[in-house]
């Protein structure tokens, strides 16, 4: 169950928690925490709904014995959650990843691309000052060479 970037738990018909794995438990908290296995041991047995409200959702599969896929709301973030029985036993699956995520970082990418345009033209803005300053400076420099060499082949 560590092994995959989703989080995933394994609950009981009392909607308590019988094994979750470390993804899980960083998803259910809105700040960045260091997770180990000892952590999630010490949350075997705590009802679901203290890290995810999904009872009410959980007991639509217990009586369908149908999967069911939602998105729900916690704090700012939105989670996919996936709960499917388990053939032949009362325990619940759950699969959860956290939809809000590639929002964030698609800001991000928007925000930074934004900033290197920015940088960008401003570099070529700069670039082009001095090179039209250069450029006038050597019309000027080479129409008075111009101006002298005229001056002496009219005298």
């Amino acid at each position: 169950m560590n092994a995959t970037p989703l989080g995933m738990c394994i609950i009981d018909e009392e909607f308590k928690i019988i094994e979750c794995n470390c993804k899980f438990l960083k998803l259910s908290v809105d700040v960045d925490i260091d997770v180990d296995e000892e952590l999630t041991r010490r949350v075997v047995g705590k009802a679901i709904d203290k890290f995810f409200k999904i009872s009410d959702l959980a007991k639509k599969v217990y009586s369908s014995k149908e999967q069911l896929n939602k998105s729900i709301k916690k704090d700012t973030r939105i989670f996919d959650v996936l709960i499917f029985p388990f053939e032949e036993s009362n325990y619940l699956g759950l699969i959860i990843d956290d939809i809000t995520r590639p929002s964030i970082e698609r800001d991000l990418v928007v925000r930074n691309s934004r900033n290197v345009i920015k940088n960008n033209l401003l570099t070529v803005q700069k670039i082009a000052f001095l090179l039209g300053e250069t450029a006038a400076e050597t019309e000027i420099t080479l129409n008075n060479i111009i101006d002298a060499y005229t001056k002496k082949e009219e005298e």
